[in-house]
């Protein structure tokens, strides 16, 4: 009698441990995946405003390194923090294009 007590348990962890794998199955093929936020052209401003005030307190230039390999031109601030040329650049996300204005001189950003 103990000998069945015994496997009874051990067949209701079976058949919990094959529950939660066809729950977690189904959970991955039916559940839409998250759409992946556009942290690209939210992070922009505040890499560029980073580097931009670095620039003066080092005075020093500085060059802004894409990281994601998305902006053509490279971006170069002088001692004073100013850029070496105005410049459109345009961020896609799923078929969304979004603008950043970068004014010659002091290098103010415009979000049209």
């Amino acid at each position: 009698m103990m000998d069945r007590h015994r496997q009874a348990e051990g067949f209701t962890l079976l058949e919990l441990c094959l529950v939660i794998f066809v729950i977690s199955l189904l959970s991955t093929i039916f559940i839409k995946s998250a759409a992946v936020p556009d942290t690209e052209f939210k992070v922009f401003p505040y890499r560029y405003l980073y580097l931009q005030s670095k620039a003066i307190a080092e005075a020093q230039s500085v060059v802004y390194e894409d990281p994601n390999g998305s902006i053509n031109e490279e971006i170069v601030f002088n001692s004073k923090g100013n850029i070496n040329s105005a410049r459109t650049i345009q961020f896609v996300h799923n078929g969304i294009i979004k603008t950043v204005i970068i004014e010659l001189g002091g290098g103010r950003l415009v979000f049209p």
